[in-house]
Order: C-alpha cells, then sequence, then structure tokens
C-alpha cells in the first residue's frame, strides 16, 4: 500500500486494493481476464490490467491476505487460502477483519466511498482479534466519530487508558475522564463502550464500570503515559448491553424490580449477574431480587416471560406481564 502523511486523502489506488480486499473476504474467486471492465481497473488500460493486478496481489499480501490461484479453462482465478483461514468463510474470521481495517481506516472519512458502513463494521470488529471476552456484531452508527471509535479500538487492543472528554445527557456540560475500554458495541442505532471510568480520586478502588454512547463523546485521546490493563477472561460485553426494556424516552424511565427464582438463577441471562449487584438481593432461600431501569413496561414484561423472571413491581409492570400472559392462555 502506497505511504501517506496522517493528514493526506487515501491514494486511489489503495481504495481500489481495499475493493478487491473485501470481494475476497466475501469468498470471492477473481479472475484479471474478467475485472477488466470493472470500476476496479477505471482508467487502466487494457493492456495494463493484468501487470496492475498483480501489483493489487502483492499489495494485499503485504498486508497479510494469503491468495491461492487456481485454473478453469484458460483463466487463472485467485481467492483467500482456505488453510490460511481459522474458520469456515461463512463465519466472521477475525484477523480477517483487522487486515480491513488496517487498510480501510483512513478510507472512512472520504467522500467517495461507496460502502463506509462495511468498511465501519470491519474496523469495529477489529477488536475481536485482541479483545479476551468482547465483541462487536453490528455496524457503527454514522453520528459516531471515525476518529473517536479508533481511538478507543486502539484502547481496547493495547489495554491503553482513554482520556474522555464526555457530555452525559442529563450534565449541562461535559467533563474529562481516564477510561479503560472492554467492550465496542452497537444498539438502536448507536455504538458504546463499556468499560471502567475514573472517579474522583487515586487508586484502582476508584474506578465504577460505565457504558458510554460514543455520540455524546467530545474528545478522546491515548493515555499512553497510564498503566495498561487487563480485561478478565470470562468478562463479556453481551452483559452490559442495553436490554430492550431500557431504549425509550426518557420521561418514561423508572425502576423495576424482578424475581429469579432458586432454580433459574443459574440460567437467567448473565446481565442478572452482571449489573446493578450493589442493589441486587439474594435470600437464604437461593432467590434473588433484580432491579434495572425501563422505559418501556410492555418490553419488560416480555423480556421477563421470556426469561423466566417475575416482576414485583411497579404494580403496572406486574399488571401489564398478566396481561401478556393471559392473553397467551386465551390462545
Amino acid at each position: 500500500m502506497a505511504k501517506r502523511s496522517s493528514n493526506s486523502k487515501l491514494p486511489l489506488r489503495d481504495g481500489k486494493q481495499i475493493d478487491l480486499a473485501l470481494r475476497f473476504l466475501g469468498g470471492a474467486a477473481l479472475s484479471p481476464s474478467e475485472l477488466k471492465n470493472d470500476k476496479i481497473f477505471r482508467g487502466i488500460s487494457p493492456s495494463s490490467h493484468h501487470k496492475t493486478f498483480g501489483r493489487d496481489l502483492a499489495a494485499l499480501r503485504e498486508e497479510g491476505l494469503e491468495l491461492t490461484s487456481s485454473r478453469r479453462g484458460n483463466k487463472t482465478y485467485w481467492q483467500l487460502d482456505p488453510s490460511s483461514l481459522v474458520s469456515d468463510m461463512t463465519d466472521e474470521v477475525d484477523e480477517y477483519s483487522r487486515v480491513v481495517a488496517t487498510m480501510a481506516r483512513g478510507l472512512l472519512t472520504e467522500p467517495g466511498t461507496s460502502d463506509p458502513s462495511t468498511l465501519g463494521g470491519a474496523i469495529v470488529r477489529s477488536s475481536l482479534s485482541t479483545g479476551a471476552g468482547t465483541g462487536i456484531r453490528a455496524i457503527p452508527d454514522l453520528t459516531c466519530s471515525p476518529e473517536v471509535l479508533s481511538c478507543f479500538e486502539e484502547g481496547l487492543r493495547t489495554r491503553t487508558p482513554v482520556q474522555v472528554d464526555y457530555q452525559a445527557k442529563a450534565e449541562s456540560k461535559s467533563a474529562t475522564r481516564l477510561f479503560r475500554t472492554y467492550g465496542i458495541f452497537s444498539l438502536a442505532g448507536f455504538t458504546f463502550v463499556v468499560g471502567y471510568r475514573q472517579k474522583e480520586g487515586a487508586g484502582e478502588k476508584a474506578w465504577d464500570l460505565r457504558t458510554y454512547n460514543l455520540s455524546r463523546v467530545k474528545g478522546a485521546a491515548l493515555a499512553k503515559d497510564e498503566q495498561t490493563y487487563v480485561i478478565p477472561a470470562d468478562f463479556s460485553v453481551d452483559d452490559y448491553k442495553k436490554l430492550p426494556f431500557e431504549i425509550g424516552p426518557e420521561e418514561n424511565r423508572q425502576k423495576a424490580y424482578f424475581y429469579i427464582p432458586p432454580s433459574a438463577v443459574k440460567t437467567a441471562p448473565g446481565v442478572t449477574r452482571a449489573r446493578n449487584q450493589d442493589e441486587t438481593v439474594r435470600r437464604r432461600g437461593g432467590s434473588v431480587i433484580w432491579p434495572c431501569e425501563m422505559c418501556s413496561e410492555e418490553a419488560a414484561a416480555k423480556w421477563a416471560i421470556e426469561n423466566g423472571l417475575i416482576p414485583l413491581r411497579p404494580q403496572s409492570l406486574v399488571d401489564t406481564w398478566k396481561a401478556i400472559l393471559e392473553e397467551a392462555r386465551r390462545k
């Protein structure tokens, strides 16, 4: 790939090579003979497109894509070498997502990028290759700055804290804190990071768990002078995603309480063991009362039914839960 300064635009040929990489990662077998009229060779003379294709393949190999060729009749086809993959091509392959992320980072902000969401998804998934127990399975929202997302991704990859200037929805001004990124995920059109934020004070006890909406981040920079951190092997970002009933108008937000029978404690969603533990009540008989904020009573009631939990309060939630069960019984 061509070298460039951080302030220059992505060279045109780099963009074409990214296009090729995405096709290979999608499982395509490509022949230079069939690509001569393709957009990736636009502006290349017919006599030169084989050589250009060869240079493109060499550039992709330098970035880590293992390619192999095969003959079909009088044509040569190139594709990813199946023996170099850690899983079937129908699965997400973290190593190759990381390769695309490295190649495509500069293309995200280019006005001529035809499919920024695909590239954005690859960049987000690059965290998988080094994030123990963490994962992202959705494309980031357009309100999230690529530079901010890139900073948190790098912080997760290297386990380096990020200096964050964050504007909370309920606050009139932003605040700057250190943040240890444990995972990144997308939900309801927004990209979030989950991790530990440094509170006022010093020492390891001065960190508390937070989820940040990246669209509210005013600025972010790696705090390279700070100590790196370790993510526990049993950490899962899924335990910290917002639940369906937590999304909705703020004026509807209220605290809900769920009863988890002793027989369901181990099989209940992991979120009930990971969040709000300081308010969770564990009874002597083994049952658990778990609190959580909700914005939609209907969604909370359906979630409780699906997961074997029983709502305790507010009474309106209990009534909604009973009505849904009664309607299901009649059917």
